[in-house]
């Protein structure tokens, strides 16, 4: 199975998360950006959806915490949901071109650079 990293895969936004962490006092999620695996897609299939998912199912519907208003610099609508220290989902809604890279991302298993 590949990984996506998404320190990898879009360091600008983990740069972004990991500065928005660190603003709130919450170092031990910061650390986990870098290191979060992109497993999933949204299934809603909506162009302007980038919502991507770093934990399973069955570990982030029973204990997802959701943070919403974070400081990033990311254009858009963001919002992440945390399981245990850990970051669980990325919800980004405007973003056309984080949508794109991702579809690719999960249709051929590679990134265009």
């Amino acid at each position: 199975m590949d990984h996506f990293w998404l320190g990898e895969q879009f360091p600008d936004l983990a740069l972004d998360l990991d500065f928005a962490f660190r603003t709130i006092g919450r170092d031990d999620l910061a650390g986990s950006v870098w290191v979060a695996d992109i497993q999933g897609l949204c299934p809603c299939e909506s162009e302007s959806c980038g919502t991507f998912y770093t934990l399973p199912d069955y570990v982030r519907s029973e204990r997802e915490e959701i943070i919403c208003g974070l400081l990033v610099d990311v254009k858009g609508f963001i919002s992440v949901g945390v399981v245990d220290d850990q970051l669980a989902s990325v919800e980004i809604i405007g973003r056309p071109d984080i949508c794109r890279q991702l579809v690719k991302l999960f249709s051929y298993g590679w990134s265009e650079e």
